[in-house]
């Protein structure tokens, strides 16, 4: 059933064109695109030659590289790029391999077969509701999660749907008014910043979130927003789907899907999509069947050759005043570090220098429970979450910033709008090296500086790692002074290997330019 979806829509929409580098060979194709459409052609074409297929979680240099390096053939859509191995992980052709989200590690694939897709579509369908006349949402196509519901579930119901996801309320807007009854699929990081809405009821039949637990009062500001229920899915990219709620509805426990089975004696579960999986959440079942979850159990750190749980310093960090959600990572085997969103009803520069007050009561709020050895030595305190495309704090985002050089002003919140576009909010601390003598009467953040923040942002970000080739369309409009705030954004362009940037301040431009690389 799968296949021939996939193959159906092919027929409809017309083949990919194969670039000539990949007609001949037996190497897994390694597919990224920001086309859902062009996703499906892709894939079609990979069956018909009877090669693996990989979706790439994004299509940055050094993913590109990095699957080079695994024998796969690329094809993103600015380049491929082809390569034959004797020996490679991605082995099999029945199915697709989907990259981990990396928020507990560093990403890995996972292959599920299209018989195990058929299946999980089989069991999500029966949860929708009827009539749903068309489906599109935030989630990248490029995971299994977007993958099922934003590309099988539509093909396989034989509905239409987005090509591209949407980054912005206007977008959302946009695309409702043309149908009605859409099924919107959403994560709870754009779920909790995704602004005011103007829509009617019936243009939303169902919004549907994955990823992590919504708080209940984000579930219920969404349903009114999208004027309908919200459905959370919890599962994994490992597990699958393994159980539904809609806090909307009243429903705060999770329901396993039909066909999960749990096993409570090793914390795993099993079902038609998914062979015998250890769980890493703890599972609190009720007499109604439900279950509330508890934490995670691979959350537990060796510091210093002792352990200590993760989550229970984020559960106490939590509980301090001002404190809305606090990260705890291990950066090494010595060292811990936090990311703290604080609360404030002061004005958001306020953040610049409160952090110092903020990480020196929390550090000491530790001491009750916590040796100090075992506490976290760095910290950085956010406006926001940082989350990449899917909504996640992946690894690749929390290790650059608790590992921020101190040269750059601090990064109060951060976002990847899609996989080439990043977003963030930056506060110049006066105590910055760069405004000392520059000038003494009257510091400016020196254009120097602002160029070295770019590229150490892109480096950081973006994985770049090649030399700069040239720096063009520089322009410094308007100056930084000490306690300034000022909004990034750097869109990259993989067929140039250059980055646009622009950093503004209030509604004025402070400087922009674009930076290539070799």
């Amino acid at each position: 059933m799968i296949i021939d979806a996939i193959l159906r829509h092919r027929e409809q929409i017309g083949p990919a064109e194969i670039p000539s580098s990949l007609i001949n060979g037996h190497s897994p194709v390694a597919i990224f695109t920001d086309s859902a459409f062009e996703c499906v052609r892709r894939i079609a074409a990979a069956i018909d030659m009877q090669r693996g297929v990989v979706l790439m979680p994004d299509g940055q240099t050094a993913t590109v590289e990095s699957m080079i390096d695994a024998g796969c053939s690329v094809w993103t859509d600015d380049a491929s790029d082809a390569t034959e191995l004797a020996e490679h992980q991605f082995q099999r052709i029945d199915g697709v391999y989907f990259a981990t989200s990396g928020s507990t590690g560093d990403a890995k694939f996972i292959f599920k077969s299209f018989s195990q897709l058929e299946a999980e579509v089989e069991c999500l369908i029966g949860s929708l509701p009827d009539p749903i006349g068309c489906v599109g949402g935030t989630a990248s196509h490029q995971h299994i999660y977007g993958f099922l519901f934003r590309i099988l579930i539509p093909l396989v119901k034989g509905l239409p749907f987005a090509e591209y996801r949407w980054s912005y309320p206007e977008q959302i807007e946009g695309a409702v008014k043309t149908r009605s009854n859409w099924l919107v699929i959403a994560t709870p990081a754009h779920l909790q910043r995704i602004g005011n809405l103007s829509l009617r009821e019936g243009e939303v039949a169902l919004v549907v979130s994955s990823g992590a637990p919504l708080m209940k009062t984000t579930a219920l500001e969404a349903k009114a927003k999208f004027q309908s229920d919200v459905l959370e899915v919890f599962g994994s990219t490992e597990t699958g789907g393994i159980a539904l709620r809609s806090q909307s509805a009243g429903e705060l426990s999770w329901r396993l899907l039909a066909p999960v089975v749990y096993h409570s004696e090793t914390n795993s579960i099993e079902s038609p999509w998914c062979e015998r999986q250890v769980l890493s959440d703890q599972i609190s079942f009720q007499e109604d069947g439900s279950f509330s979850l508890g934490p995670r159990t691979d959350r537990i750190a060796k510091v210093g050759g002792k352990r200590v749980s993760l989550a229970k310093i984020e559960t106490l960090l939590e509980t301090q005043a001002n404190v809305d959600r606090a990260r705890v990572f291990a950066i090494d085997d010595s060292r811990l570090g936090a990311l703290v969103k604080i609360t404030s009803d002061d004005d958001i520069s306020s953040y610049v220098e409160q952090a110092r007050n903020v990480t020196t009561r929390l550090k000491t709020s530790l001491l009750n429970d916590f040796e100090a050895t075992v506490t976290p030595k760095v910290w950085r305190v956010v406006t926001e979450m940082p989350s990449d495309a899917r909504g996640k704090l992946s690894t690749k985002l929390w290790r650059p910033l608790l590992s921020l050089d101190n040269r750059c002003p601090k990064i109060l919140s951060l976002r990847f709008i899609d996989d080439h576009s990043l977003e963030m909010t930056l506060g110049f601390s006066p105590r910055l090296l760069w405004f000392q003598g520059h000038f003494p009467s009257q510091p400016i953040f020196p254009g120097v500086a602002t160029s070295w923040v770019v590229d150490y942002v892109i480096r950081s970000f973006f994985n770049e790692t090649a030399p700069l080739a040239s720096w063009d369309a520089a322009k410094f409009s308007s100056s930084i002074s000490p306690n300034d705030l000022a909004v990034l954004t750097i869109n990259y362009h993989p067929a140039k290997r250059q980055y646009a940037y622009k950093l503004v301040r209030d509604e004025d431009t402070c400087a922009s330019g674009k930076f290539k690389y070799e």
